[in-house]
């Protein structure tokens, strides 16, 4: 196998085994996670920016990012 084709196997496995970890570690109720999710790229989903995602959900940024922080808040205590 070609060293590229190795290099982008080791960076999808290590994607996946973080979303898992993380998905895993959550005590998060759904929403949250789903924000995480949309927002950092996991499960999957394209990363989105907070206007993006807010105009997605109905949220202003600064609600987004609240709840954002609080997840991410919540992740720190776990690792």
């Amino acid at each position: 196998m070609n060293d590229l084709f190795l290099s982008d196997l080791r960076h999808l496995f290590a994607q996946s085994t973080l979303a898992n970890a993380i998905h895993n570690w959550l005590q998060l109720d759904d929403l949250p996670k789903f924000i995480i999710g949309k927002r950092f790229g996991l499960y999957g989903h394209l990363p989105m920016d907070t206007k993006e995602l807010g105009d997605e959900l109905g949220f202003s940024e600064a609600e987004l990012l609240s709840i954002e922080e609080t997840a991410l808040k919540s992740i720190l205590k776990i690792i």
